[in-house]
């Protein structure tokens, strides 16, 4: 069973390369620590809940999530320097 079924939010690292056109590409706004995302919604429950609301089922039973509602889902993150003492100390675990 998949434990994101409606979908994953990762970060690139600085990896040069090429994305399908199957997904969708954001640049985190000036006071959010980009890594800090990612640490953000790995865990299972909360990737869900964010993304469940956002989802249209559509007639073949697959999900999408438009760019319009891509953005719509509510998150309340510390400031950007706690976002960064956040994502390093889980990036040595």
């Amino acid at each position: 069973m998949n434990s994101n079924p409606y979908g994953i939010i990762k970060v690139n690292k600085g990896i040069p390369g090429i994305v399908s056109t199957l997904y969708a590409i954001y640049h985190p706004r000036d006071n959010v620590y980009a890594n800090f995302i990612q640490v953000y919604f790995e865990q299972h429950e909360r990737m869900n809940n964010y993304m469940h609301p956002l989802v249209n089922k559509g007639a073949k039973n697959d999900m999408k999530v438009t760019a319009e509602n891509a953005l719509k889902g509510m998150v309340t993150f510390p400031s950007r320097e706690e976002q960064s003492v956040i994502s390093a100390f889980f990036s040595r675990l």
